[in-house]
């Protein structure tokens, strides 16, 4: 990769990190019947990032029974994740909606990108959510085995480099599935090699890839 490309690369992810605690949990909502919650208990396994869509326009304008109710029309949901940003105080204008099986996710959008809720519309998606990790400020005495180690405790990982991002010493991780992924993120940020309240973010998969 050339030099200009390796400066966009840490530039995002550095943005990435210190945008991190302006961030606000995402809002889950989820309307469940009895015979949807039986059907995700057997589909517990499968990955949510397969059975997960991207939803985009002004989500805002939209109370949480409406936006469940349009995209129910397409299949079985399980819940819908809603982003929010800058402390918390505006929601972002995407979203996840996470259908109960992979083959329901598949025909809601064989029924076409444009949903109507009410007047409006939104736009529907692949997900693009993935499961790659930048671990921030990692101490010069782990070692990559020790790191491979350890991110094994929490899944299976697919990739893991280390490399200096704005002088801090940076663990990319790719794990197999977005949940072990989340798993993770949240364990890291609890404790990790014996440090509390890591820095942690999320990094598209060909930042990873070009960065080191």
């Amino acid at each position: 990769m050339n030099e200009e490309g390796m400066i966009r690369s840490e530039q995002s992810i550095k943005i990435q990190l210190s945008n991190m605690s302006a961030q606000q949990a995402d809002r889950v909502i989820s309307f469940l019947d009895q015979c949807d919650a039986q059907l995700l208990r057997s589909q517990a396994s499968i990955d949510e990032n397969k059975r997960c869509l991207c939803i985009s326009g002004q989500l805002r304008d939209f109370s949480d029974m409406e936006l469940w109710n349009a995209l129910r029309t397409r299949g079985a949901l399980e819940k819908i994740i809603l982003k929010f940003g800058d402390h918390g105080e505006r929601q972002k204008g995407y979203a996840f909606a996470i259908f109960l099986t992979e083959e329901e996710a598949c025909q809601a959008l064989e029924q076409g990108r444009e949903l109507r809720v009410g007047r409006r519309r939104v736009w529907l998606e692949l997900s693009q959510r993935n499961a790659c990790l930048a671990v921030c400020d990692i101490p010069l005495m782990c070692r990559v085995d020790d790191l491979v180690c350890e991110m094994s405790s929490f899944g299976q990982v697919v990739d893991l480099d280390v490399g200096m991002v704005g002088g801090m010493r940076t663990a990319f991780v790719e794990f197999s599935s977005r949940k072990e992924a989340e798993i993770a993120k949240l364990q890291i940020q609890r404790y990790f090699f014996g440090i509390r309240g890591m820095k942690v973010a999320w990094v598209d998969s060909k930042v990873l890839n070009n960065s080191i």
